[in-house]
């Protein structure tokens, strides 16, 4: 038995060139861009605590560190105080100080 794509050759060509041609993430948007996107949704005194905070945790637990859950940790550090039960309180206390 021999393995028959279903797609033609064409097909694969045009997928292999957009595979092979996508941007460069980095050079989509700068740090400078993401940095006045930022203070742009907070004020520059609260993006600090929240960049301190990330930076704590991601000290705390390096593994995160490039990984899919750097988001996450970023996001946690960004939730709102309001949706957190106890544990999640005592974290971000420790992680953030007192709000």
């Amino acid at each position: 038995m021999t393995f028959e794509p279903s797609a033609s050759q064409a097909q694969i060509d045009a997928r292999q060139h957009a595979f092979d041609n996508q941007p460069d993430p980095a050079t989509l948007v700068s740090r400078e861009e993401i940095r006045a996107a930022l203070l742009d949704r907070h004020t520059a005194a609260t993006q600090d605590k929240l960049d301190a905070a990330v930076a704590k945790v991601l000290e705390a637990v390096p593994e995160l560190c490039g990984g899919a859950g750097t988001g996450s940790t970023g996001n946690f550090a960004r939730r709102n105080g309001g949706a957190e039960d106890a544990l999640d309180a005592k974290i971000r206390a420790n992680i953030m100080g007192a709000c």
